[in-house]
């Protein structure tokens, strides 16, 4: 079962949310990750475990307002033919509407493919970027192992969407030249990386249109120390020129003829206390998933994760990034998103991350990011800021039985507190804790406890002492989708009618959830006021007479009427 001792440290990980906004705030003006974040939805449902599976990847835009994501599921579904595009109006919770269409057999186009032994079935694909680059949305797609083939086999596939991002029709630019597809002086970038980054344009004059990719490192395996130094350090950023040209429509086009020679390389372990060869209990690699994405004017930043290189585990609460100024060109030193004493403070859903930080992705103009990690209950999920729709709140209601008294009688007041349900399967054990509530009741006196205190479901203490009128609730918790209840005795001491109200500001937690709305109820003490009668308008004896003038008058003249026809 899962274990909830961490929420002990409540306050440590609350009072690291102002150091966590100082980190992120000056270097990611344009780029910031949330601490409070919330899953992102595809048709109601949280992207992730709760969706397809752990292996659900997808890639977000945002294009005039409008967010676009483009979802490959895990499983049967893990194919560039079954990719979900979806919409959302505000980045979280995206409605899909059709999936992708592609060339028939496409995996036997590019050159190396024709031979149907060896491609017979479309090639699975598991993590995807969309990037805009020259006016044109294009798709990298990397495909996984794939058994007789080296073609598809750990590389990725371009694909061109178009101009338009609501476009369902995928073109195919090919894939990255790889040992049977590329000839022996060509770096073969289809050979050397695992997981795609996404694309940079070429705004910049003389620019290339540029393919970012996670190498396996080029540097020289050296033997690390304890604790390691900075010096061992991987290649692992690397871009390829590449040149669009028509979509490939036939296996004669050569394909690797549309990528450069040359490589940019930037170093992701750069002045880090991480290495990567050789491969042991302390090495780390990058995770394959990340994005790199055009700041504008000439400002490159790529943002990743690190992973245990052993384990597949990612390195704690961390994301990076690393930023190049001459439209990566040259690199600078990584630099912590998230760190130590901050990344541990990132929620999701009000409750902490339980997981590692890996494949962030950003919009342009960094509006708004995005990770994956797991929630408290040990669902995968991609997440986003959350907002006030979205953020979780207890719901308090009460009730006074009966509402209607005689002076001197008493009525049981009885307060309810509910705590939202924010992922399932939910965890065990109290999740909201210290619940603390003030309950004051109304008249100044006209109404006040009798210190009876009748029945108490929520734990904690409830104060009511005989003759006042403040009650208390301290020390409460609830499950996940629980619910509690207390009743407390009043006694009604003159007669009048009584609104009473808990505000929100009058109840607080742990967790820091406010709550939905105020809790309203009323008690009448003695007898209610007599209802308001509108009088029935009467009419007097002048007004009878008159009445009966004009009755007879029309009486007579439809007489003579009848009389003349």
């Amino acid at each position: 079962m899962h274990s909830f001792k961490h929420l002990r440290h409540i306050p440590k990980w609350l009072a690291a949310l102002p150091l966590a906004a100082a980190m992120a705030g000056p270097a990611f003006a344009q780029a910031a990750f949330p601490m409070e974040t919330t899953p992102v939805t595809l048709d109601g449902t949280p992207l992730g475990t709760q969706t397809t599976g752990s292996g659900l990847i997808n890639t977000v835009v945002l294009v005039d307002g409008v967010y676009h994501m483009w979802v490959i599921k895990s499983g049967a579904d893990s194919y560039v033919s079954k990719t979900i595009h979806a919409t959302s109006a505000d980045g979280i919770r995206f409605t899909s509407d059709g999936t992708m269409t592609v060339p028939e057999k496409y995996w036997q186009l590019p050159c190396g493919a024709t031979d149907p032994t060896t491609l017979v079935n479309e090639p699975t694909a598991s993590r995807l970027r969309v990037s805009q680059v020259d006016g044109q949305w294009i798709m990298t797609v990397w495909h996984g192992n794939q058994p007789g083939t080296t073609l598809y086999s750990y590389n990725t596939s371009i694909w061109r969407i178009g101009a338009d991002p609501n476009s369902h029709a995928l073109s195919l630019i090919g894939p990255l030249p790889a040992a049977n597809c590329a000839p022996a002086d060509n770096k073969r970038p289809g050979n050397n990386h695992v997981g795609v980054f996404g694309m940079t344009g070429s705004q910049q004059e003389g620019g290339d249109l540029r393919i970012w990719l996670r190498q396996e490192s080029n540097s020289t395996p050296q033997t690390p120390t304890n604790p390691p130094t900075p010096t061992f350090t991987g290649g692992n950023l690397g871009g390829y020129a590449i040149d669009f040209g028509p979509p490939i429509t036939t296996s004669t086009v050569p394909a690797y003829d549309r990528f450069a020679t040359e490589t940019y390389q930037g170093d992701l372990f750069a002045d880090t206390d991480y290495y990567e060869y050789p491969i042991d209990s302390g090495s780390t690699m990058v995770h394959a998933i990340g994005r790199t994405l055009d700041h504008g004017g000439g400002t490159f930043v790529t943002y990743y994760a690190l992973m245990d290189r052993v384990s597949q585990v990612p390195r704690e609460h961390e994301l990076w990034y690393v930023k190049s100024t001459d439209y990566g060109e040259n690199w600078g030193v990584p630099t912590r998103i998230y760190g130590d004493g901050v990344g541990d403070g990132v929620l999701v859903n009000g409750m902490p991350a339980t997981y590692g930080f890996r494949a962030p992705e950003v919009v342009a103009g960094g509006e708004r990011t995005y990770f994956w990690t797991r929630d408290v209950c040990n669902n995968h999920v991609m997440v986003t800021a959350i907002d006030e729709q979205t953020k979780p709140k207890l719901n308090i209601a009460k009730d006074f039985e009966p509402n209607q008294i005689d002076v001197g009688a008493t009525s049981q007041l009885t307060v309810t507190v509910t705590a939202p349900t924010v992922c399932q399967p939910a965890p065990e054990g109290d999740i909201v804790t210290n619940i603390m509530l003030t309950d004051t009741l109304p008249g100044e006196g006209k109404v006040t406890l009798t210190g009876t205190t009748l029945d108490n479901t929520c734990g904690g203490t409830v104060t009511a002492n005989a003759g006042e009128t403040a009650i208390t609730l301290t020390g409460a918790g609830l499950p996940m989708g629980g619910s509690c209840e207390f009743t407390v005795e009043v006694k009604g001491n003159a007669a009048g009618v009584y609104p009473n109200v808990i505000p929100v500001a009058n109840v607080t937690n742990d967790l820091k959830w406010a709550a939905a709305e105020d809790a309203r109820d009323t008690l009448t003490v003695g007898a209610p006021p007599p209802a308001t009668v509108t009088p029935v308008p009467t009419t007097g004896p002048l007004s009878l007479a008159a009445l009966a003038g004009l009755l007879g008058f029309f009486a007579v003249r439809r007489n003579r009427k009848s009389k003349k026809d």
